[in-house]
């Protein structure tokens, strides 16, 4: 749990809580005049004698009673749940990929409270994990007036519900009552700019974050509103992605060697596993596109020519990688291309995070696949550039004073409003017609805030004026709940209809006036 010592160092853990491998980082958050460099300390040694690594696998397997294991404690070899994140947001899994190459090593799929359980105990060993860490490394009696704070790293097509989910599991994980979200290509995005002062963009260009990592490809647009005192970023398109990572360039491997061998009997599991190992370290890396470069995976003592197979070598051709790249390549080249068009200004840059973000293939297809006007580009140590820009971000939340970069404006995703009454009149639908204590009145929605619109992060919203009564008697409120409702249509529903929009979690509006002093009022309610 986090510390709640009032004598305590304010400290910040940025949580990358991937698909496929999650990262974790800290730092202290000194106020501004302190005159403390910040540090940034990012884990590399997990559970499972696993050191020297940036990210660890984000699985988990239990016994008979219910004990889990996570990350590098896990054997390759063994069935463990993998993919739990997905199971937070409904129909994630369901892509072209995803479907032609299932995984071979995951227990079946949950979804539901299935899913927010096995969520919960993954972040619960993340968390257990960087406060070890950082007891470990300040000592205990430093550590214990550490109170600790955290951000949490989401897809760009992650639904607000899906959000809230995240933010619930890691609230019941042990983070706090408090646990910031970031987008992943916006953590990315901050940390580009951040990380490189010679990116070469100017107030006014505009560049598309492409985060490509294990599972899921995200994107999102920005342009550069001011680069001094601080750089300031507005959205430029409202973010996308799609299931396309690099693992599934280990499942098309791994479909395309059961079918080379599968009437070969003295292919067994172990040379699969190795062959697997052996593209995941080496090949898949290393792929620079080139057809006529053979690449040899170790598998003595077998011998097969005509399949392969030369005094225990394994010869995978050029063109056998090239064909296991592709259909991985094209889902990706159709959201970059999907994303520079629906950018609402000419697009400079592409640049390229996450850890499939730093292959040198895919920066090169990505770059002969749009104009030549817009430079591909790599951000330097894009594996942990999610991880590092959401500890930036954090860090400006809670210090303002420590903020290196700014997202001034984001595009509203979807539709938000609430219902409302309103007086019936000419124009409205007979049969919605109710009675009123002031005359005959209607249930419409009442929508504040439009799809595909600016949206400010420091001006407030244009006010609305919002009705809520109860009976005299009953006292002054301290709290108010909203109902708030999502739509994704592009055009707004008028009157209610479920079928076209979401329900959120209630909106709390805790009261402070001086209800005491406050004029009565008549007034007629629309």
């Amino acid at each position: 749990m986090t510390s709640t010592n009032t004598n305590t160092v304010k400290a910040l853990v940025a949580v990358d809580f991937g698909t496929t491998y999650s990262g974790l980082c800290w730092a202290l958050a000194e106020k501004p005049g302190d005159n403390h460099a910040i540090q940034h300390n990012l884990i590399q040694q997990w559970p499972g004698e696993a050191a020297g690594y940036n990210k660890v696998p984000s699985t988990l397997l239990y016994d008979n009673e219910g004990t889990h294991i996570w990350g590098y404690q896990i054997k390759d070899t063994v069935p463990r749940h993998e993919w739990f994140k997905l199971g937070l947001f409904p129909g994630a899994e369901d892509s072209n990929l995803a479907q032609r190459y299932p995984s071979l090593s995951a227990l079946q799929k949950v979804h539901g409270e299935d899913a927010e359980k096995l969520v919960i105990d993954y972040l619960t060993s993340l968390r257990k994990h960087a406060e070890s860490t950082m007891e470990t490394t300040y000592g205990r009696a430093l550590f214990s007036k550490i109170s600790r704070e955290y951000i949490i790293t989401v897809p760009a097509v992650w639904s607000d519900i899906a959000q809230d989910k995240t933010r619930r599991c890691a609230q019941k994980a042990g983070m706090g009552d408090y646990v910031q979200i970031i987008t992943e290509p916006e953590a990315a995005g901050i940390y580009a700019l951040d990380s490189t002062p010679n990116v070469d963009l100017k107030i006014n260009d505009t560049f598309v974050l492409c985060d490509a990592g294990g599972g899921t490809v995200d994107l999102v647009s920005y342009t550069i509103a001011a680069l001094k005192p601080i750089p300031k970023l507005v959205e430029s398109a409202e973010g996308s992605g799609g299931l396309c990572g690099s693992i599934f360039l280990n499942r098309i491997f791994s479909s395309h060697l059961k079918e080379k061998f599968k009437n070969y009997p003295d292919w067994t599991e172990e040379y699969h596993g190795d062959a697997l190992k052996a593209f995941d370290d080496d090949i898949k890396k290393n792929f620079m596109g080139d057809t006529r470069t053979p690449y040899i995976i170790n598998v003595r003592p077998l011998r097969k020519p005509e399949l392969g197979i030369v005094n225990g070598k394994l010869k995978i051709s050029g063109q056998e990688v090239k064909e296991i790249f592709e259909p991985v390549i094209q889902e990706i080249l159709a959201l970059v291309k999907g994303q520079i068009t629906n950018t609402r200004k000419p697009v400079k840059a592409v640049l390229m995070a996450g850890g499939f973000g730093l292959s040198e293939y895919l920066r090169k297809r990505i770059q002969g696949a749009i104009s030549t006007d817009i430079d591909v580009r790599k951000v330097a140590q894009g594996e942990t550039a999610i991880v590092k820009g959401a500890l930036i971000r954090g860090l400006s939340e809670k210090e303002p004073g420590l903020a290196t970069i700014r997202v001034e404006s984001r595009i509203a995703r979807r539709h938000y409003g609430t219902m409302a009454y309103d007086i019936f009149g000419e124009g409205h639908e007979e049969g919605r017609k109710e009675p009123g204590p002031f005359g005959d009145r209607i249930k419409v929605m009442q929508w504040l805030i439009a799809k595909n619109t600016n949206i400010s992060e420091t001006l407030p919203n244009k006010p609305t004026l919002y009705w809520w009564d109860r009976p005299v008697l009953d006292g002054p409120p301290t709290i108010i709940t909203v109902a708030i409702y999502a739509c994704d249509r592009d055009q707004q529903p008028e009157y209610p209809d479920a079928s076209k929009y979401s329900k959120l979690p209630l909106l709390g509006v805790r009261m402070s006036a001086d209800f005491k002093r406050a004029r009565c009022l008549q007034a007629c309610q629309p």
